[in-house]
């Protein structure tokens, strides 16, 4: 899914960045500028640019903080690149801009992020990475790279369908049960937390920023019996161990209506080698732990959904740069249907999206797959809330 990449190759340092160029006529090729950056190059140091991955647009008006737009009315074009030498932006700002500037093919050219790794720019459309589990195809009955291939490469995919709707209400019925339940507890012993409003941590649930939480099921929730039973198989050919050194748990995370939108983020970092650059031909490590959400009701822009950053598991350098993902148009949004399965790698940037609704609670079931041997630690207390 990933081609056409421009990297600078030097055994001391490396550095990603996303240029954009505006071309001085729509009438110039994208091959002509790809050919342009790359004869860009400076030739002492031992260095050489190799095209990483480009897109264009046209015309293409992008947003400023101030709420006006920046037009470039002769289409873009984003080149991902790989510079190496300099410990910082110099040779790209000293260097490979002023070279670009001076090209009559080039009307205007700015650096948009630099960060010690390459940067994913992937972009989806909805449903694309959808797949039909059961009979093993998309679920818009296209052709193309196989669920496990997909999740290796953008760090997840969605299996459509796999709860039933009666069971679905079977389950939402008991979580909302369990919800009032320790809500109520919350509420009657412990009056100074007020719900929605003041963060906290208890061994069966925790907030996770206002009018967003996480409630952890018990194993013996008899309502979830089986309900995994679909894509478990496949976590276990993703993670590459057999399902008897699995472990799970499960919760219910629920975004209240004026849950705000969370910051990226990853729900583990890398223990092993990450993906690295191009010519060191090395693959980011399997996953030892594997996030299943699904929606107990259809998710959309009104009650939110949770996005993503396809590809990102693959970088550790990564970490900090997530607003990057909402820039470069690399984001997929997994808005889907109640029952649907979302799987992701552990190490891939997401954040929930707001819920901007009345009245409407989003409940997404989270099974959290994990090698045995790992142990998560951070998500909730160690006091009980009763």
């Amino acid at each position: 899914m990933q081609d056409h990449f421009l990297t600078r190759m030097s055994s001391r340092y490396k550095l990603g960045a996303v240029v954009c160029i505006c071309p001085s006529s729509s009438e110039i090729s994208l091959a002509t500028l790809r050919d342009e950056l790359i004869h860009s190059e400076r030739a002492e140091n031992d260095t050489s640019y190799r095209w990483m991955m480009d897109k264009t647009a046209e015309p293409w008006r992008i947003a400023q903080g101030n709420d006006t737009e920046l037009e470039f009315p002769n289409g873009v074009t984003l080149a991902l690149i790989a510079t190496g030498v300099f410990q910082d932006e110099s040779v790209v700002n000293d260097h490979l801009l002023p070279k670009l500037k001076a090209s009559p093919l080039v009307h205007d050219v700015e650096v948009w992020i630099t960060a010690p790794c390459p940067i994913p720019i992937v972009q989806l459309k909805s449903g694309s990475i959808s797949y039909n589990l059961i009979e093993d195809t998309k679920a818009d009955g296209t052709v193309g790279l196989g669920w496990d291939e997909t999740f290796a490469d953008l760090g997840m995919v969605i299996f459509a369908g796999c709860i039933e709707k009666t069971q679905l209400k079977q389950i939402q019925d008991a979580v909302d049960i369990k919800i009032n339940q320790v809500e109520q507890s919350i509420t009657k012993l412990h009056k100074d937390l007020k719900i929605g409003e003041t963060e906290f941590a208890f061994k069966e649930i925790c907030s996770r920023g206002n009018h967003r939480f996480d409630l952890l099921l018990p194993k013996d929730f008899s309502c979830l019996v089986g309900a995994d039973s679909v894509w478990l198989g496949a976590v276990a050919t993703l993670m590459k161990i057999p399902k008897e050194e699995i472990s799970c748990q499960v919760s219910v995370v629920y975004s209240r209506p004026g849950a705000p939108q969370q910051e990226w983020h990853t729900d583990g970092g890398h223990l092993d080698l990450d993906a690295g650059w191009p010519d060191e031909n090395r693959q980011v490590s399997k996953p030892y732990a594997i996030c299943v959400f699904v929606p107990l009701i259809n998710t959309n822009p009104e009650v939110g959904y949770t996005q993503f950053w396809p590809g990102s598991h693959k970088y550790k350098g990564l970490l900090g740069f997530g607003p990057a993902a909402t820039l470069l148009d690399a984001c997929y949004d997994g808005a889907c249907e109640a029952g649907d399965a979302i799987l992701y790698d552990y190490r891939l940037m997401h954040r929930g999206m707001d819920n901007t609704s009345l009245s409407t609670t989003r409940p997404i079931l989270q099974f959290l797959y994990h090698a045995s041997w790992y142990q998560e630690t951070k998500n909730y207390g160690k006091d009980s809330v009763l």
